[in-house]
């Protein structure tokens, strides 16, 4: 009876995401441009990754939860959710469909602090929903003792054997300004660094190429106005199999009203 009881409660848990976030491990693949509790109004009309929430699911093995977000745009924003393997990329789902969607969405904001993750979208006619799950904080910072051996405390950054911080331990990064490129992705969609963009000072923007991403630099710049950036569509773009041609085919990007799309390779601008 017991048992019973336990699996009836376990599947109540785990059906809703606000639940089951409370034991997040961690939260991981964060959208690098979005702050908290800022409202999310461009690139419109593209996919984006929100972020992923690593889980022990109800059998105990680790999973994800990645939100994906449609921005508003031509049409109303969609919200959807879809759960993997821990060891896996959202950005491997981001144009796949998911069982759960939020659609018709007006607004949408969010935040994701140590203590809380937060979650707000706005629909017409003055309904919303928000999400606010409290987290557990499941990852204790584990304070070594002195003269610990190493076979006891181990630390990812750095090792600490007495009073004194081992030499060599990373520094921090210094925000990188101007622009300079941060994320270098090829012509042919190869990823040719990790991204850095992260400790772009004032934020970064995208050059859309016709990959699902673009190299990236950082700085601020609007896109799809005059002398800058095309916008990327996000979820319409074009790489068959066959070469890849900015000047025959650029329905990935788009420019403001009045503008043409100028590809200089790949890569789009709007002129």
């Amino acid at each position: 009876m017991i048992a019973l009881y336990f699996m009836l409660f376990s599947s109540l848990v785990f059906a809703d995401p606000t639940l089951r976030w409370t034991s997040a491990v961690d939260v991981v693949e964060r959208h690098e441009f979005y702050n908290d509790h800022e409202v999310i109004v461009k690139p419109k009309d593209t996919w984006q990754t929100l972020f992923g929430v690593t889980f022990l699911d109800g059998r105990g093995i680790l999973a994800k939860d990645c939100l994906y977000f449609r921005i508003p745009g031509k049409t109303p924003g969609v919200l959807r959710m879809r759960t993997i393997s821990a060891t896996e990329s959202c950005e491997k789902y981001i144009f796949d469909d998911s069982i759960e969607k939020w659609e018709n969405i007006k607004t949408l904001e969010f935040s994701v602090t140590p203590e809380r993750i937060s979650l707000s979208m706005q629909f017409p006619d003055y309904k919303s929903k928000k999400w606010d799950i409290p987290r557990l904080n499941l990852k204790p910072n584990i304070k070594p003792e002195l003269n610990m051996s190493s076979a006891e405390f181990r630390s990812g950054l750095m090792i600490f054997l007495s009073s004194v911080i081992v030499e060599n331990q990373p520094k921090p990064v210094a925000p990188e300004t101007g622009k300079k490129l941060c994320h270098a992705i090829s012509d042919d969609c190869q990823e040719l660094s990790p991204s850095t963009c992260g400790t772009c000072a004032k934020g970064w923007y995208e050059i859309p190429n016709g990959c699902s991403q673009g190299p990236k630099y950082c700085g601020v710049l609007e896109c799809g106005k005059k002398h800058q950036p095309a916008c990327r569509r996000g979820y319409v773009w074009q790489r068959l199999n066959k070469k890849f041609d900015c000047n025959q085919d650029s329905s990935f990007a788009y420019c403001s009203k009045g503008l043409v799309i100028q590809c200089h390779g790949a890569e789009a601008f709007c002129l």
